[in-house]
This record gives structure tokens, sequence and C-alpha cells, in this order.
């Protein structure tokens, strides 16, 4: 049975995004190098709210059980107990990759890419960003699938939609800027336009970070692998098909199909991230 000293040598990564950024492709990339493993969500969040509920129901119970032995003195679990528990159990699940790989990872947008790295030793981070501009389009495109109204005639997406997707975006994108500062060694983001448009300079390059074979012929099998010809099941980048989790596979879209009054004033308010992002010139 696995204990935590065991637990500890192998080294394991998150890769984190927001919503239709492209964390399944990249999830797709990582997993399809030959000592690397990278699980899709293992729906964690389902844990983490029960177990807290489960250290505070324990910590009540011996209070009273102290309480009742005149007040000898116990000590509680803390939040921070609960969450390296929590962490651990992650940490767990990316243990059951086989021996002979090097890195273990998954792809879970909601868990907290901070405390993955407080929690986890010879833990690393991947985030990706996405144009917000594109990230409106595409994310509309998936709400609309996941409603049932993909086969409907298009609509644009109603002005909350895009003030709620580029506020999200400018708190995320400021946070990633701000953790790859701070933790260079740990942390890196990729952007989906330069996974689109320049695959093999930008795989090679993560694959760098993790110190495992990068190869012209390793990015290359990677990318016969990873195409969107394959994950859509034949179709072509810019072949859209609304129904399809890989709906469309391409970037800078949001020009034909956003209005570009409609995100002006939202591009003047986070034009000085996108530029860091280097979405502006």
């Amino acid at each position: 049975m696995p204990v935590l000293t065991e637990l500890a040598p192998r080294p394991v990564f998150l890769i984190n995004g927001m919503h239709k950024t492209g964390t399944t492709w990249l999830q797709r990339i990582l997993d399809a190098h030959p000592d690397m493993q990278c699980r899709a969500e293992d729906q964690f969040v389902k844990i983490s709210d029960p177990l807290m509920k489960l250290f505070h129901d324990y910590n009540q119970i011996i209070y009273v059980a102290d309480a009742e032995r005149d007040a000898q003195g116990t000590t509680a679990f803390d939040r921070e107990d609960a969450y390296s528990t929590y962490f651990f159990m992650v940490r767990l699940a990316l243990a059951k990759a086989p021996p002979s790989l090097g890195w273990s990872g998954i792809k879970d947008n909601l868990i907290n890419p901070d405390s993955f790295l407080q929690f986890i030793p010879n833990a690393r981070v991947v985030h990706i960003l996405r144009d917000p501009r594109d990230l409106v389009v595409s994310s509309w495109a998936s709400d609309r699938r996941l409603t049932g109204e993909a086969g409907n005639e298009w609509t644009h997406p109603h002005d909350e939609h895009i003030a709620d997707v580029f506020r999200l975006w400018s708190k995320f994108a400021s946070a990633v800027l701000a953790r790859v500062k701070s933790d260079k060694d740990r942390v890196r983001f990729v952007r989906y336009e330069d996974l689109y448009q320049d695959f093999y300079a930008t795989v090679s390059a993560l694959y760098a970070f993790f110190g495992v074979d990068n190869d012209a012929q390793t990015v290359a099998d990677v990318r016969t692998e990873t195409d969107f010809s394959r994950l859509s099941k034949g179709r072509k980048p810019g072949e859209e098909d609304p129904n399809s989790f890989f709906r469309k596979g391409i970037a800078g879209d949001w020009v034909n199909a956003l209005d570009p009054a409609s995100i002006a004033g939202h591009v003047d308010e986070h034009g000085d991230l996108m530029r860091n992002c280097g979405y502006l010139k």
C-alpha cells in the first residue's frame, strides 16, 4: 500500500486554464509524450467540501468528548490539515501512473494552483491562455451546445457574456503572470495561439521545461496524435461542427464572429494586460 514517503519522489504537474482555452488539447499533448501521463479531470472538487465538513464534524466530536473527560485537552484539525489531506489524495491518484513514466499530471481548472504547489512536493504548473476575444466566441458556442441551442442560427454573444468573459480572463491572466514571475522554475504558461501557429517550437519548449525528450521526431509524433482532424474525427481546422466539443480548432476567428463595437470598450479596459500577454501591439 502506498504511503507518503513512497509518493514523494515522482514529480507531478497540473494543467490549469479557463473553460475553452485549450486545456483539453494541452492535456492530450502532454499525455501523448512517451515519458508523461496527464489525466483528464478527476472531479477532485467533489472531495473538497465533504472533506472540510468531515474535519469540522470530527472536531466537534472530540471537543464534546474532551469536555466529558474534565477538559483534559485535545488537538483539533485545522484548515491547513484538511488541505494537506486533500492534496495528498490528489497526489495519491497521480501516483497510480505506470512506474516507467517520469511525470504524472492532471488537467483540472478548479484546483487552486498555489495550493497545489504548496502541498505537493516536486509539483509544476502549466497554464494556458487564449485571446479573450476568441474566448468570448468559443465559450458562447460551448454554452449554446450544452443548452441544446447549437443547431440554431448563430446569434452574437450577449453583452453580459462578453463582460463576464473579459472580467474573468483579466483576473485569471493577472494571476498567471504573477505566479510565473514569482515561481518561474515551477510555473509556465503557453498560449493557445502559439500551439496553433507554431506547434513544434511551442511544444518543444514545453517538453524542455519538464526535462523530457523534445526532439523533432517526438514532437512530430505528438502532433500527429493530437491533430485537430484526429480529435474531431475527420474535420479540418476551420470546419465547424457546433455540436462537437472540438468545434472549429482555429485561432483568431473572433474577427468573423464579433461586432468590433461590441468589444471595443472591453479591449480598451483590459488593453494593458492583453498587451502583456501578446494579444495587442
